[in-house]
């Protein structure tokens, strides 16, 4: 065990001293991931920049570090999905004595709970990728043509949860909302939030969790965008929101692609919020797999 699973086996448990625990051992665990580059950071800004000669040709290697590196690729990442994918097939598990078979994959398709997490997967990825790149588009873009304090604030902001370890994230936010919240205007009117064990809390922590990926993405790209393309098209007469959707969003385009389908498949694959974060009812690919490899047979 180690702190994560840890964590994840005190909210089993579900009552108040485990929670406590569960609470402590985050606190701990965002500690030490924020402190550890913080600390880096500031040695690094200590260190002396050393000029290195540019070279004219490229170094030769040797084949022996080819070989080695080759190696240890095929080890560490190819074998292990080689065998994902062989005993997807095999009639019994780590042996092929007993052949080869689809029914593994007929159960995979063929079961409703399947089914449903996978649909759940697509829709909340596709939803979180959505959101995510919009808001991290126009915080990035505005940050860089702007330069305001406040800007930066909630640049950082953005990049807090990505920093945080999921774990911490995924507890602050079932700790956070895992009450109703209850809204009354004028003594009349009353607004119950409750996203406990809800798809909205799941999106809520993916879009949260990966804001950081479009923002500074976009902002990166906004750099190579001359401001005065902008300032050509307001003085035409374009409003803001023209400029934006007509001139911007299209220079922009391949940058929000790429951003959406990185945040899309971040969502989709996420393990680490779905399992701390899931209810009765919202089980996502990323919770079933979870659910197979440790309780099934």
């Amino acid at each position: 065990p180690v702190l994560t699973t840890r964590i994840q086996a005190a909210l089993d448990l579900g009552t108040e001293d485990a929670f406590s625990r569960a609470a402590g051992m985050a606190v701990l665990l965002g500690l030490v991931g924020l402190g550890v580059p913080a600390i880096l950071r500031l040695l690094a800004g200590r260190g002396a920049a050393l000029n290195r000669p540019v070279a004219e040709r490229a170094l030769p290697v040797d084949s022996r570090v080819t070989v080695a590196f080759a190696a240890w690729v095929g080890l560490t990442a190819l074998l292990p999905l080689a065998t994902v994918a062989l005993t997807s097939i095999l009639a019994r598990t780590g042996t092929l004595s007993g052949g080869l078979t689809a029914d593994g994959w007929v159960s995979v398709l063929g079961d409703e709970r399947t089914r449903d997490a996978l649909v759940r997967s697509l829709g909340l990825a596709t939803a979180a990728a959505t959101v995510t790149v919009a808001t991290g588009a126009l915080l990035g873009h505005a940050m860089e043509r702007s330069h305001a304090p406040w800007l930066t604030g909630l640049a950082f902001l953005g990049r807090l949860p990505y920093a945080l370890p999921g774990t911490v994230l995924a507890l602050g936010i079932l700790l956070a909302w895992s009450a109703e919240v209850r809204l009354i205007l004028a003594d009349r009117l009353t607004f119950v939030i409750a996203l406990a064990d809800t798809l909205w809390l799941l999106g809520l922590a993916y879009t949260v969790r990966f804001l950081a990926l479009p923002l500074d993405q976009i902002r990166t790209a906004s750099r190579s965008l001359h401001p005065s393309l902008e300032e050509a098209a307001s003085v035409f007469g374009e409003s803001p929101f023209r400029v934006l959707r007509d001139v911007t969003a299209p220079l922009l385009a391949p940058a929000l692609r790429t951003a959406w389908f990185l945040v899309f498949a971040a969502c989709f694959c996420e393990v680490t919020l779905s399992v701390l974060l899931r209810g009765p009812a919202t089980e996502v690919l990323g919770t079933r797999l979870f659910y197979l490899q440790s309780y099934a047979d």
